[in-house]
């Protein structure tokens, strides 16, 4: 079952809708598979993830349907990317522990920059601390398995720092 959206109801679409975002979730794929790695896929890459930004905006998923594609059993890469996009678009709070463990099960650089993405957009959205130690375990890992300097350690930087300005959970 590959569809974990369905398109928002008594909203204009834009002409964007939930076959925008899988058809944007092939392009990715083709994208991937075909294209060598280096700046001008990475290039490509970003434009794909932006207008699956904006198409995410017209659309509505369930809480087990975002999970579903976090979690895709083929493996989809452009599906996940779709959820990212989504959460980025609307945050959903109840999600950040399956987010920030699919940034860490992410086994590709773009991927999982884009899943970081989404839990600072999950972070910033809050009132309170949302990361639990648990968490903050797992993104310190992942900044350390990035690597200094890199983009995806820069992000769980910001990601901490903004963590650290809220108020801890209780205290809205």
């Amino acid at each position: 079952m590959r569809v974990p959206y369905t398109p928002s109801r008594g909203r204009p679409s834009d002409g964007l809708n939930a076959d925008e975002v899988l058809r944007l979730a092939d392009e990715y794929n083709l994208c991937r598979s075909t294209m060598v790695a280096g700046p001008t896929r990475t290039t490509r890459m970003e434009e794909i993830f932006s207008k699956m930004r904006s198409a995410a905006k017209s659309i509505h998923a369930s809480y087990s349907g975002v999970e579903r594609a976090l979690f895709n059993p083929n493996r989809d890469r452009g599906i996940k990317l779709t959820a990212y996009a989504y959460l980025i678009e609307k945050p959903n709070l109840d999600l950040i522990t399956l987010l920030v463990k699919a940034a860490e099960a992410e086994d590709k650089p773009f991927g999982q920059l884009c899943a970081l993405r989404a839990v600072k957009k999950l972070v910033q959205t809050s009132k309170t601390r949302l990361l639990t130690p648990e968490l903050l375990t797992i993104l310190n890992k992942i900044a350390i398995k990035a690597g200094p300097g890199t983009d995806r350690a820069r992000k769980v930087a910001e990601i901490l720092a903004e963590h650290q300005v809220k108020l801890p959970p209780g205290n809205s």
